[in-house]
């Protein structure tokens, strides 16, 4: 019969491939409603699939990109003084950041849980941040095409949502994306937000072309678009996506030359709750590092980071050559990249190990956490961070590291 897979599945079968019965529940096709032949669009099914098995080794490229970017823009935003110079380098590297988190969904995108380290997110300034990151779309590229489109924001006096900024911020942009797309003569989009009992309410709200009555019924379903091949028919799905995941509702007003309103309800986070702020961590511990990574745009960034907090750093592009660094000696920390041709980091770690097994290892992986199976990990690994990872983060977990004794080091 064939591996369900990697084809659609007949009456009465079950599809085993996530990604495909993630779409099947969705889609709302229960094994009961196959087994009686209402089968949906294979085609459909067909194509997730294949979206499916592609979607891990893209993502990883796609990471491994965004480092080089996110690191550099970190870098040259802590090089420059305070103004717009200063600004613009870290809203490029608060955009890597989303990227990566939308990378990092991609490749887990028939098994998302968002639940763990959710937030109190400040609405205005996610608002503020939507309005910057989609600015070129919505003014620039506007005005270069001889329309006028504004953006207003709403906001004052809301108590934050309990969420995840980066997934949040994703929804939202999507939403803008589309408002431009229903102002071709140009017009308003205005994002707002009010409390609603112990719920927020955003709206984003935009006077343009509207939708008729089968675009709306169908705005939510994986690859339905009515803008031909311009679009993939996955922004409204994937907003969808996020807003359930949070616990929160969504729907649309809407009717042909009367504009859209996209209603989100989120859960409201306590008044009282903090505002998470960037850790700055005191960096008073150095070391000997030895950096292993083979894409050397992201090995330039890293070094320059950790060199610039005093640590001294060696460099190598392949894990043959950190092999015979490290039995050298020598060294405090090893830092490696998970994927490289030749000898893999997880067999890097188990060098350094073998040679050193009191020091620490962090592995650093473009890779999805599907990867990091706990009969891979060596003994001496102290942490695995995602790529790409935050200055700030990556000085911090070679701090923690370097600063901890290997038996009471938390397991990877």
């Amino acid at each position: 019969m064939g591996d369900l897979g990697t084809r659609p599945p007949g009456k009465g079968e079950t599809p085993r491939d996530p990604a495909v019965a993630a779409w099947y529940a969705n889609e709302g096709f229960s094994a009961s409603r196959l087994a009686s032949g209402d089968e949906p669009d294979l085609r459909r099914v067909e194509r997730l699939s294949a979206l499916g098995q592609m979607a891990g080794s893209v993502a990883h490229d796609f990471n491994n990109l965004l480092a080089a970017i996110m690191g550099t823009a970190e870098l040259l935003a802590d090089e420059l003084p305070a103004g717009p110079a200063k600004n613009r380098a870290e809203l490029i590297a608060q955009t890597a950041e989303d990227a990566a988190a939308v990378a990092r969904r991609v490749q887990e995108f028939a098994t998302q849980d968002f639940a763990d380290d959710v937030a109190a997110v400040d609405v205005a300034e996610l608002f503020h941040s939507v309005a910057e990151l989609t600015r070129p779309r919505w003014k620039h590229e506007a005005e270069r095409n001889g329309i006028s489109i504004t953006l207003s924001q709403k906001a004052n006096g809301v108590p934050p949502v309990l969420g995840r900024a980066r997934e949040l911020r994703e929804a939202l942009v999507n939403l803008v994306f589309n408002a431009v797309e229903a102002l071709p003569e140009g017009g308003r989009i205005t994002l707002s937000a009010h409390l609603e009992e112990e719920r927020i309410l955003l709206c984003v709200a935009d006077d343009g072309i509207g939708m008729s009555a089968e675009a709306r019924e169908n705005a939510f379903r994986a690859f339905y678009s009515t803008k031909g091949t311009r679009g993939t028919g996955l922004g409204l799905s994937v907003v969808r996506s996020i807003v359930q995941a949070h616990g929160g509702t969504i729907d649309l007003e809407t009717a042909p030359g009367r504009g859209t309103r996209v209603l989100i309800h989120l859960p409201a986070a306590d008044r009282n709750a903090v505002i998470p702020e960037p850790n700055q961590v005191a960096r008073q511990v150095v070391g000997r590092l030895l950096l292993v990574e083979d894409d050397r745009a992201v090995a330039e960034v890293l070094a320059e980071a950790l060199e610039s907090a005093g640590h001294q750093v060696e460099v190598l592009s392949d894990g043959r050559s950190a092999a015979e660094r490290l039995a050298r000696g020598g060294l405090d920390a090893l830092l490696t990249d998970l994927g490289m041709p030749g000898m893999s980091g997880w067999e890097v770690a188990q060098r350094a190990f073998s040679h050193a097994p009191e020091m620490p290892v962090l592995i650093l992986t473009g890779w999805s956490s599907d990867s990091v199976t706990t009969s891979l990990v060596p003994p001496n690994v102290a942490r695995v961070l995602a790529k790409p990872v935050r200055i700030e983060e990556l000085l911090a977990a070679v701090e923690e590291v370097l600063r901890t004794p290997s038996q009471d080091r938390p397991a990877a």
